[in-house]
């Protein structure tokens, strides 16, 4: 039995050589894509980020006695690897159905990935308004459906929605509907949503202290609520 333990890149081909392993590769590195995003999703540690590749592919299979490479040209490239810390055995099964099924993550998840990526490469004003985007859209969507599941109708939840003002309103129209979310409504305002209104209308970037508490904010709303 075999299983693929590690994927790379080859840098030095500058252009895919067409061959069966060239595409598996591509393939692969498309599905860790999506399977590293639904386990960043549900777990407090993000996974490495997958290396996206633009050349050769580099694939190491496994078996229980043996270490075999194949390759689509003669350099190597260090691996990528994928650990996976505090991650459940069913979040990881439930990441790998849905990465086989080509099913994205919810759009309040993708733009939670784009603050946290954005953070990562030093965007900071990026990386605060990304949060309270993603934590606005988390509740608004389950707000949404909250009310017209009470039979509200789709014109007038949205005006609802239109009126709440921001991540805060959305905030007060949760609970007043549901029960408390995970963080105060003090913390979303002076930790997510004061910081995301300086950086998008005033150009205003935090330190990264003030982007890890606003993501950190966000990631407790968008959980909840998504």
């Amino acid at each position: 039995m075999y299983w693929v333990e590690h994927l790379g890149v080859d840098l030095l081909l500058t252009t895919c050589d067409g061959s069966e392993v060239d595409a598996l590769g591509l393939a692969l590195e498309d599905w860790l894509g999506r399977f590293r995003d639904w386990v960043n999703a549900r777990t407090e540690i993000r996974m490495i980020e997958a290396l996206r590749p633009s050349h050769g592919a580099l694939i190491h299979l496994r078996q229980p006695d043996a270490f075999v490479t194949y390759g689509a040209g003669a350099s190597r490239m260090s691996v990528s690897m994928y650990p996976c810390p505090g991650a459940t055995r069913i979040q990881l099964v439930d990441g790998i159905r849905r990465a086989s099924k080509n099913e994205g993550l919810p759009l309040a998840h993708q733009m939670l990935q784009t603050g946290w990526d954005a953070t990562l490469a030093g965007d900071l004003r990026r990386a605060v308004i990304d949060s309270g985007t993603a934590a606005e859209v988390s509740v608004a969507s389950f707000v949404t459906a909250e009310l017209q599941a009470r039979g509200l109708a789709s014109s007038a939840s949205a005006r609802i929605i239109q009126q709440a003002n921001g991540v805060v309103g959305l905030f007060d129209l949760y609970e007043s509907l549901v029960g408390n979310l995970p963080v105060s409504r003090r913390k979303v305002m002076d930790q997510l949503a004061n910081p995301r209104n300086s950086a998008a209308h005033g150009g205003l970037a935090p330190d990264r202290t003030g982007v890890e508490k606003a993501m950190t904010v966000a990631t407790s709303i968008v959980r909840t609520a998504t």
